[in-house]
């Protein structure tokens, strides 16, 4: 932690409690990438449609890598949308309550810390940070939701989590919306809700132009951004920002099961878009890029614009089906995909005690999924058997491949005999 504890601090269980957590979040960090390097290592997949086998070669960082440049794609595309539609741009940063800070500083002049009287979670430091986190997103909820019932809900957002100095979480948000006017009493007002002393609003007045402002406070947030989710010196701690190790980022955020980075969800969700991406020809994509360059957008807004997704979602034995773009469009998605309830257990206050309660939530399983590019077919969803090797021989692999390559043009193929 990069606090400065007094004397008192310094003795105290809680100081010593935040440390070890501290170690365990990039000892937690390590676990999973010991997990996720082994599952890859271990694991065949074996294509149903044409028997091709193959093991997965991303690493930990890599897929790290893949999810940091997905998050500027997304921020990108979020804020195009809001310049085409003419939105006004803000920034809010939301701190929690007091209670949820275990220290206090006691000297501005030298930056020392105390125990925060008010901190109501001694006895059990890491619920305390799951709590705070939990009150960040209610705060969030209630804003957006007042915003869209003003704005009719025309809203959109980016948003990201970190954490302070004594790990504690707190929240940057950009919001994109139709009316202005009315933000600083609605902030007023959510301050007073929540009791929250430390809510900091930027409405970048030094701008009059909306395109701007949407640019200047983009431009903010990814360099803030880049610092968070940057791969590169991914173990060490850094002394000159006196920013915490992405190592202990990782683990911070996994362990107490925060989203650090989320945004509004548009018409054009990313698992469309790497599939697109992977299967467009080079050429094609290399025009894409210029033409991206040269509108000072991304990517997936060039690919929006020439787009149609056609798809059929089933719930409870009913088929509802959803078109985005027009039919004529360069590039054609068909979807089919099916609604499935799952189910969650959280742990809710209510009269100063926690009560477990099950949590049923909507999730989505794609079952076909196919592109076209001028009507020809570059992508079709692939049925993979997944099968584990750990303590196979080479020979022993080589003689499963060969009897696959037998098998895979008989009937019993098309029965998936290995599952």
């Amino acid at each position: 932690m990069n606090i400065k504890p007094c004397r008192r601090l310094n003795k105290s269980s809680i100081f010593q409690n935040f440390k070890e957590l501290e170690t365990n979040f990039i000892f937690e960090s390590k676990v999973r990438e010991n997990k996720y390097n082994s599952f890859i290592k271990d694991k065949l997949f074996i294509n149903e449609l044409t028997g091709d086998s193959f093991k997965l070669e991303a690493k930990y960082l890599d897929k790290m890598s893949e999810y940091n440049q997905q998050i500027f794609q997304n921020s990108k595309f979020v804020s195009d949308y809001a310049l085409k539609n003419n939105y006004n741009a803000f920034i809010l940063t939301l701190t929690g309550e007091s209670k949820y800070y275990p220290f206090s500083m006691v000297n501005k002049e030298y930056g020392i810390y105390d125990i925060n009287p008010n901190y109501e979670f001694k006895d059990n430091e890491e619920l305390g940070l799951k709590k705070a986190y939990e009150q960040l997103q209610k705060i969030f909820r209630r804003f957006y939701k007042t915003l869209k019932k003003y704005n009719k809900g025309k809203v959109l957002f980016i948003k990201v989590v970190e954490p302070h100095k004594s790990m504690v979480p707190h929240m940057h948000i950009i919001f994109f919306v139709e009316k202005i006017d009315k933000v600083e009493d609605q902030v007023e007002r959510l301050k007073e809700k929540f009791n929250l002393n430390q809510v900091k609003l930027d409405l970048f007045e030094e701008h009059d132009n909306k395109e701007v402002k949407i640019r200047s406070a983009l431009s903010y947030f990814l360099k803030y951004m880049r610092k968070s989710f940057d791969t590169k010196d991914f173990n060490n701690w850094n002394k000159k920002s006196k920013k915490y190790s992405k190592r202990f980022l990782d683990g911070w955020k996994k362990e107490l099961g925060i989203l650090m980075f989320s945004c509004s969800r548009l018409d054009f969700p990313s698992y469309i878009y790497k599939k697109i991406y992977k299967s467009l020809p080079k050429e094609l994509k290399d025009d894409f890029l210029k033409k991206a360059k040269k509108d000072k957008t991304v990517l997936k807004s060039i690919i929006r614009e020439n787009l149609y997704i056609e798809s059929d979602t089933y719930i409870d034995n009913k088929v509802k089906t959803k078109i985005i773009g027009k039919e004529d469009a360069l590039i054609k998605v068909y979807l089919k995909k099916e609604r499935i309830i799952k189910e969650k257990i959280e742990y809710i206050r209510k009269h100063g005690k926690y009560k477990k309660y099950l949590k049923k939530f909507y999730n989505y399983k794609i079952h076909e999924m196919d592109i076209y590019l001028n009507d020809f077919q570059i992508y079709e969803k692939p049925k993979f058997i997944k099968l584990n090797i750990k303590g196979i021989s080479e020979k022993q692999l080589s003689d499963l491949k060969q009897e696959i390559l037998k098998l895979k043009n008989t009937v019993a193929w098309s029965f998936n005999f290995l599952l």
